[in-house]
């Protein structure tokens, strides 16, 4: 359910839980947050999705601070918030010294443990260090093993492997039924499941907001007699706009299989260099469809997400990722590095502010499981 707040159509709890999850509740008004959100409208015009919310509260946090707008940097990924947080407690003393986010960042990376994201810990390694040389005292020894007893990180200066998550285009290509929309029920067509906006968005956009569109791509067995409601509901549920594939008339599994993977074969060919995530669910043939794409383009497939709605066998999921809800599939995601870490919290905030139960501490548990 949705609601409008100045002049913008929101979900129904959303501003409430995205001011929450921020720690804005008391500091700023919804309408103050869907003003900040507004620049960030561009999936669905009018529609402000728990992705484009959230980034008015990043937004918010930084304008509260009087910080710069950037959140991430050219080579590793950080929390605004947290950026700031420690630049506060630790760097404010000397008011004849101001440190810029790139020097906070350029000491951090020493500390950082080779995933390309910046945790607090490293951060305030970093911002140790940059005490200790700014006054142009050279760092020793026990300075680095002071350090790294009270922050817990080690001193070894890193790269991340390859680009940052946002530095690359993935393309997408999902299934509808089951996969983003749950069974209608008395031909009324449900809320997407919680969080498969936030992370469609997210891959469609990529980390920074700043990706090409048009890298979506939807196939579905129904015919086209039956998908004239679709684009309606995909903007409705903040998901990105793209293309749909339909099926035939017909509709034996296995004519819709066929079809499915011609028109996904037809996708990958039309953009050799690009990579994929794909989405579908156990309900019917899309294992089957996935494994016979992975099979001709093995290059292409960055990772299958298959959703569980109904029991199969083991030997169907082969090479796919089964999860029970899209955080599960974010965190998934942010092993192989697609998303960054913040992306992949800020999907599964996403999915509890949409309707699932999780807990902060289940949240860290899924991140910690699944850092690279």
């Amino acid at each position: 359910m949705t609601r409008m707040v100045g002049g913008f159509e929101v979900g129904r709890y959303t501003p409430e839980t995205v001011l929450r999850s921020n720690g804005l509740a008391a500091r700023a008004s919804i309408d103050q947050l869907v003003q900040a959100a507004a620049a960030h409208d561009a999936t669905n015009p009018g529609y402000l999705s728990t992705t484009e919310l959230q980034r008015g509260a990043d937004d918010l946090l930084r304008s509260l601070a009087g910080a710069p707008t950037t959140t991430t940097s050219d080579r590793f990924e950080y929390s605004r918030a947290v950026l700031d947080s420690v630049k506060t407690s630790y760097l404010t003393s000397n008011p004849n010294r101001t440190f810029s986010d790139a020097e906070v960042i350029g000491a951090a990376a020493q500390w950082d443990d080779g995933n390309g994201y910046l945790k607090r810990s490293e951060l305030e390694a970093g911002a140790m260090e940059l005490q200790i040389t700014s006054a142009g005292t050279a760092l020793k020894a026990s300075d680095i093993a002071a350090i790294r007893s009270w922050t817990g990180c080690q001193r070894t200066p890193a790269t991340p492997a390859g680009p940052p998550p946002s530095a690359r285009e993935i393309g997408v290509v999902s299934d509808i039924d089951k996969t983003l929309m749950p069974p209608e029920r008395n031909g009324v067509e449900p809320a997407a499941y919680p969080g498969v906006a936030s992370l469609l968005t997210m891959l469609e956009r990529g980390a920074q907001g700043n990706g090409a569109l048009g890298d979506v791509t939807y196939v579905t067995a129904r015919n086209p007699g039956r998908v004239t409601t679709i684009a309606a509901w995909l903007a409705t549920n903040g998901l990105p706009a793209g293309t749909v594939e339909t099926g035939t008339v017909a509709f034996p599994l296995n004519v819709a299989e066929d079809n499915k993977v011609a028109d996904i074969a037809a996708v990958l060919r039309a953009n050799p260099g690009q990579e994929f995530v794909m989405f579908g669910d156990t309900n019917h043939r899309d294992p089957e469809v996935y494994a016979r794409i992975r099979a001709a383009f093995p290059s292409q497939v960055k990772a299958v997400i298959i959703h569980d709605v109904k029991t199969i066998d083991a030997s169907r999921l082969v090479g796919h990722k089964l999860v029970a809800n899209y955080a599960q599939a974010a965190a998934h995601l942010f092993s192989l590095r697609v998303i960054g870490e913040a992306g992949a919290r800020s999907v599964m905030v996403a999915a509890r502010a949409e309707g699932l139960v999780i807990s902060d501490a289940e949240i860290d548990a899924l991140i910690t499981a699944h850092r690279p």
